[in-house]
């Protein structure tokens, strides 16, 4: 091979190794720009999560005070009930003292 073929091929050599250290520079740049991204994708994600599980709370918390409600009545109508019974024996025991019929 003539020394011109060489300097030719030592030249491509040069451009093509500036051209393999741009590639991996711009391969370096997209990775750190991905990973901006998908830290900031991450932390949105994260923020929804959170807003679904205070949502979730929220209405277990409402569940729970409804099914409280639920039993709170019952009781109370436990409770007038007995109250209904003592009243309407109350009364017949003072119809028998005043001698009603």
């Amino acid at each position: 091979m003539s020394e011109d073929r060489w300097d030719e091929m030592r030249g491509r050599l040069a451009h093509m190794d500036g051209k393999l250290t741009a590639l991996v520079d711009a391969v370096a740049s997209l990775r750190a720009d991905l990973m901006t991204r998908l830290d900031r994708h991450a932390e949105m994600l994260n923020a929804i999560r959170d807003d679904v599980a205070v949502n979730f709370g929220t209405a277990d918390a409402v569940k729970r005070a409804n099914e409280n409600t639920r039993e709170e009545v019952r009781a109370l109508g436990d409770i007038v009930s007995g109250m209904h019974r003592q009243i309407h024996r109350l009364q017949t025991q003072m119809r028998e003292v005043r001698g009603d019929p």
